[in-house]
């Protein structure tokens, strides 16, 4: 490759490295942290105060987090922005494998990682699995090249980050054996420096002695916080028990819903399939390796009893790189000829026409006569297109029809993955609800905190001064919410005669009985998804717009009457019951 290509080909994954972190920051502080997420933030938290914690077996995300933290304050923003950095820093890879995956493949890879869906959704939660990929990866890598030091400290990260290490290290250990009993399923190359190959010319022994010595040091550094938390080292030892008692206890999504969200990978998965024919028709090493790690990765990630959205992140890196190598195959042939051309646009138009019609599908009743009559339509969609692929192959031939055919449907599902990279990263509205982030979504936690903070403003001149007992909720974004407030406390019921200034409730609990008048006014917290009623009813919106039938749990805020305006404590008899009042609209 000459100087010129090189600097183009340089430039084009500078520009998906801008695109990822573009993409992953936007709104990032839009969407107030999930409990799950918030469990992790409130560790990074505790840290940083001085407070005792029991850290989880993710100090990898908990002590960087913590560093961020005491430079920057503590906002919803920083404690994402970690898991943000490393989903960026995933571009590279392709970059660095470009000689064995094609150049091509390569650069289709690092703009699918940047914008796939999944990655970008993964990316921008706290405590993100995406971790435990991103510097799995860059091991990988670092072994593949032969850096033992670079090894040793990438692989030190990747233990830090959790029990989603562990997926990853038994689905590649796997996918190595099941590669190893094929026999002509080879994990290398013939034509390029292997791992064996580079260490035949330095003594073994060594090179394990200096990755042993980076990721020993990487652990005592990173995994201590320069020795400030000895516990992340212990925290660090239990992912390996709490992954494994994941298999035991159960009591995670169904398998059904991860292969639901796999419908924002349809790029992927078309093309995946398309570079899996290839690379085994082709006996291409690497990219057999590729597609039985993507097989091994999906298949336990559906077995895992404990199942989460996020286990599904180890299989789009191996999904995308065979989709890279089936796209570049396409592109290879393509031949620029008026026919593929004119086919490319009319497959284009038609698939846009059969989105639309599918949406208004979504919108549409089954019991009115239109909704008969746009299925008729999206019929008559797949004839015109069946016709003119069987006209085209006919009056030309069937490689100009298949490429034009490809690069129209291509174009159509890439414009559908960046359409729903844009919903993970909240451009468009919030009722599209992906699946991808942890946790139940949390509606109105910006309203219930600006609310207190007038109330507080108005009685003690401080915004996080009032008095504030939360009741029965049990709720670590809520704890996350009111990090600020130094009077608050969580306790399980209500002392009764106690008139605290302000009481949160959930809204099934009713009035708070206390002698003292209340004003209440509730508040959307959490929004569930209602699985039955999708099925049922509501899955071509999921299909075309990512909607999801939801109900919502709301908390009550109890304000005493006296830190109103002109309010007073109004003591009520023993035999008069409080009358709830509605608490005036706070200033939006």
């Amino acid at each position: 490759m000459n100087k010129r290509n090189f600097s183009n080909e340089l430039i084009l994954y500078l520009l998906a490295f801008l695109l990822a972190v573009g993409v992953r920051l936007i709104n990032l502080g839009l969407i107030p942290l999930s409990d799950v997420e918030a469990s992790w933030a409130l560790q990074a938290l505790a840290l940083v105060r001085g407070e005792e914690v029991l850290l989880g077996p993710q100090p990898g995300y908990v002590l960087p987090t913590a560093f961020l933290f005491f430079l920057f304050g503590t906002n919803a923003i920083m404690a994402r922005l970690w898991p943000v950095l490393a989903g960026s820093a995933l571009v590279w890879v392709p970059y660095l494998w470009r000689d064995r995956l094609g150049r091509v493949a390569g650069l289709i890879l690092a703009f699918g990682l940047a914008l796939d869906p999944g990655l970008v959704a993964l990316s921008r939660v706290a405590g993100s699995p995406l971790l435990a990929v991103a510097f799995t990866l860059f091991a990988l890598t670092a072994l593949w090249s032969g850096s033992a030091i670079w090894t040793g400290i990438w692989g030190a990260w990747a233990l830090l980050s959790g029990t989603a290490i562990w997926p990853g290290v038994i689905g590649l250990a796997t996918t190595l054996g099941v590669a190893r009993a094929l026999g002509p399923v080879q994990v290398e190359s013939p034509d390029v420096g292997t791992v064996a190959g580079v260490m035949s010319d330095r003594d073994l022994g060594e090179f394990i002695r200096k990755g042993l010595i980076a990721g020993g040091t990487t652990l005592l550094v990173v995994g201590t916080m320069l020795f400030f938390f000895p516990n992340g080292i212990n925290a660090m030892v239990g992912s390996l028990p709490a992954y494994l008692r994941g298999w035991g206890t159960g009591g995670g999504e169904p398998a059904s819903h991860l292969l639901m969200v796999l419908c924002d990978q349809s790029l992927a998965i078309v093309f995946g399939v398309v570079g899996a024919i290839v690379v085994w028709r082709e006996r291409h090493a690497l990219g057999r390796w590729l597609c039985l790690w993507w097989v091994v990765a999906t298949g336990l990630a559906l077995a895992y009893p404990a199942r989460d959205f996020g286990d599904l992140a180890w299989s789009l890196v191996p999904l995308w790189s065979l989709a890279g190598i089936g796209l570049a195959r396409i592109f290879r042939r393509w031949r620029h000829s008026p026919v593929e051309w004119g086919l490319a646009a009319l497959t284009l138009v038609l698939f846009a026409f059969g989105w639309l019609d599918l949406v208004s599908l979504g919108r549409t009743s089954p019991q009115i006569e239109m909704y008969r009559l746009r299925w008729i339509a999206l019929g008559g969609v797949v004839v015109i297109q069946t016709l003119s692929f069987l006209l085209v192959s006919l009056g030309w031939s069937l490689a100009e029809a298949r490429r034009g055919f490809a690069f129209g449907f291509g174009v159509g599902l890439a414009l559908l993955t960046v359409s729903a990279s844009f919903g993970a990263s909240q451009l468009r509205s919030q009722a599209s609800n992906p699946l991808w982030r942890s946790g139940d979504e949390i509606v109105q936690a910006d309203l219930l905190l600006q609310t207190l903070g007038e109330l507080s403003k108005w009685r003690t001149g401080d915004r996080e001064a009032v008095n504030v007992v939360v009741v029965d909720v049990d709720s670590p974004a809520l704890r996350w919410v009111l990090r600020d407030f130094t009077n608050a406390r969580f306790q399980s019921g209500l002392e009764t005669g106690a008139a605290s200034e302000v009481i949160v409730l959930p809204k099934e609990s009713g009035e708070p009985r206390q002698t003292a008048m209340y004003r209440g006014q509730d508040f959307a917290w959490r929004s569930v998804v209602i699985w039955n009623e999708l099925w049922s009813t509501n899955i071509l919106r999921w299909l075309t717009q990512r909607e999801l039938p939801t109900r919502t749990e709301a908390l009550v805020l109890w304000v005493r009457g006296d830190l109103f305006p002109n309010g007073e404590i109004t003591v009520e008899s023993e035999t008069h019951q409080p009358v709830e009042e509605p608490l005036e609209e706070p200033v939006r």
